[in-house]
């Protein structure tokens, strides 16, 4: 997870976006069928879950709900029977060789954001916690493992608190975003409602893909992370953007590149066995630029 502390919000900062066509191109047809439930899990290297996911990962690990992870039977019940993307979601296991259509929703990253607000103009408290998780809900060929779609996911829980909240306090919030609606907020629900308003592509529909975001020293000095609160930072700001591209014009986007995705593959850990899913090539390449105004 990624811990931004702040005592004042950075300004003058404007984004830039540079597109261009990709010379390659990846169809796929995709007829009305359902889908089969291949789990909740992470996307990225598992070995780094104490920076990447700390307490998700935690969360994901704990199997006190009838031997399963609390995280996949929460999402499990979020799930059922609901119709998504076209079709419907299944809870029985594919056919070998049916090229059948598997459906998972993977977490990217936590992030916390600890503003320390004395003057708060709306609370006697004097430290803000901004807790967000980040992620896609994946659909992919069972068969061959390469990725058909997906659905950036982002949900975000704010807290008062008089100073840093605690280890235990933080996996709590966490553990309710994942595996209960005692906040009016989960991961589950979050991406059902946005898979609700997707539809697979079909061969003739072009895909982008945010391969790139950049920025100036004079950028990084005024935001003010260290290098590697700076990679996070990029990362969940590529995947803002793509969930905000996706949900306003109705482009088709491929998961970001700038993180997880290596070679054009994204390894996964998911309840059902772990995946490495192939990425198609984008049509269309976004790189983001981050320039300081004035």
């Amino acid at each position: 997870m990624s811990y931004f502390i702040n005592s004042t919000h950075p300004r003058g900062l404007s984004f830039y976006i540079i597109s261009f066509l990709s010379l390659l191109a990846f169809s796929v047809s995709v007829s009305a069928q359902d889908f089969h439930w291949a789990g909740v899990g992470f996307m990225g290297d598992y070995a780094k879950r104490d920076t990447l996911y700390p307490y998700s990962s935690r969360v994901f690990d704990d199997h006190s709900c009838d031997n399963t992870s609390c995280f996949e039977v929460f999402s499990r019940t979020v799930f059922k029977g609901q119709k998504i993307a076209g079709g419907k979601v299944k809870f029985t296991q594919a056919e070998p060789g049916t090229n059948a259509i598997g459906v998972a929703l993977a977490i990217t990253y936590e992030r916390l954001i600890v503003d320390e607000t004395v003057n708060s103009h709306y609370t006697n408290k004097n430290t803000l916690n901004s807790i967000a998780i980040f992620g896609s809900l994946l659909f992919m060929d069972l068969d061959s493992n390469k990725l058909v779609g997906a659905v950036p996911t982002y949900i975000r829980y704010d807290t008062a608190s008089n100073g840093k909240i605690s280890d235990k306090e933080m996996y709590g919030i966490v553990k309710a975003m994942l595996v209960s609606n005692e906040l009016k907020i989960n991961f589950a629900s979050d991406a059902l409602s946005r898979a609700k308003k997707y539809s697979l592509p079909s061969d003739k529909v072009r895909r982008a893909q945010i391969v790139e975001v950049s920025s100036s020293t004079k950028v990084n000095d005024v935001i003010g992370y260290s290098k590697d609160a700076m990679n996070y930072f990029t990362m969940q700001l590529a995947q803002v953007f793509e969930g905000v591209l996706m949900t306003e014009t109705g482009i088709q986007m491929l998961p970001s590149s700038v993180g997880h995705i290596v070679g054009g593959k994204l390894k996964t850990r998911l309840s059902s066995g772990n995946r490495v899913i192939e990425l198609p090539e984008p049509d269309v390449a976004i790189k983001l630029n981050l320039a300081k105004l004035g």
